[in-house]
């Protein structure tokens, strides 16, 4: 497993990857599941879907948890889901840049865009690596950077969760 975060520009971003004992598919369908990213993700209090908009398209809600006193964020996303011929699933996200979304009253909205890329293991098809890519402005202007860092190593501990909650959940969920 690799994960690393830095600052670019004043923004957060992240990127790990790691080797996880499923198939792409089921991988993917793990990682895109609300329930699921809210055990995963321990930065979001609320992950909700809105609509799909088409059969690899859907939008949806997150707003993460208030912490000390740094007022917690929000943002509405856009996850489209692509398979290419090689068997990799992409999924990216992005955020509605013109949004015209009601406000939560007591959250900051911010912007996030990125996404997960599960490509298969080439000697056995029943493995995969996820690779991890996200940066997200929360419009820290006044934010401690000790803070932002504790968010974004927040997120990055999530790959980890994801091996750890993955064997229940296929054995619960899998065809």
């Amino acid at each position: 497993m690799f994960c690393e975060s830095k600052y670019i520009d004043s923004i957060p971003w992240m990127r790990a990857n790691a080797p996880l004992d499923y198939d792409a598919l089921t991988c993917l369908r793990f990682c895109g599941n609300m329930v699921n990213r809210l055990k995963y993700e321990k930065n979001l209090s609320v992950c909700k879907m809105i609509d799909t908009l088409g059969v690899n398209m859907l939008f949806g809600y997150q707003r993460t948890y208030r912490i000390i006193a740094v007022a917690p964020r929000d943002v509405y996303v856009y996850g489209f889901v692509d398979i290419l011929l090689d068997g990799r699933y992409i999924l990216v996200l992005f955020t509605d840049v013109d949004d015209d979304k009601p406000e939560e009253k007591g959250c900051v909205r911010m912007e996030a865009f990125g996404g997960m890329v599960f490509t298969p293991n080439k000697d056995d098809p029943s493995k995969c690596r996820m690779d991890v890519l996200q940066t997200i402005d929360i419009k820290m202007n006044l934010i401690p950077s000790y803070i932002v860092s504790q968010v974004v190593n927040l997120s990055a501990h999530g790959i980890c969760t994801i091996q750890d909650l993955m064997p229940k959940w296929v054995k619960e969920n899998k065809q």
